[in-house]
C-alpha cells in the first residue's frame, strides 16, 4: 500500500479525517458482527482486508475497510418476475 498510515496524524494519503484512521481488531469484529477468531482465521488464510501490525497490534486502516466493504456489496435486481 502507498497511503502514509501515520496514527496520530490528521491526514490519510493527504486528506483531512475527523475520526479514527484504524480499527483495532474488535472494532472491526464489533462493526462487521463476527468474531474476532473469525479474523484472525482470515488473516492466517490470506482472505479479508489487508491489516498492518504497529507494536504488535493489528489494526485495519478504515480506508481499506471502507474499500473491502463496497467490493463486496451484493447487488439486488432483476430476480423478480414483472408480471
Amino acid at each position: 500500500m502507498t497511503a502514509d498510515f501515520r496514527q496520530n496524524s490528521k491526514t490519510v494519503s493527504g486528506r483531512s479525517t475527523g475520526g479514527p484512521q484504524f480499527l483495532r481488531e474488535g472494532e472491526l469484529a464489533a462493526r462487521w458482527r463476527v468474531n474476532v477468531k473469525t479474523l484472525q482465521r482470515w488473516r492466517y488464510l490470506s482472505k479479508g482486508p489487508d491489516y498492518a501490525k504497529f507494536c504488535g497490534r493489528v489494526v485495519y486502516p478504515i480506508e481499506v475497510i471502507e474499500a473491502f466493504e463496497a467490493q463486496h456489496l451484493m447487488q439486488m435486481g432483476g430476480c423478480f418476475d414483472e408480471g
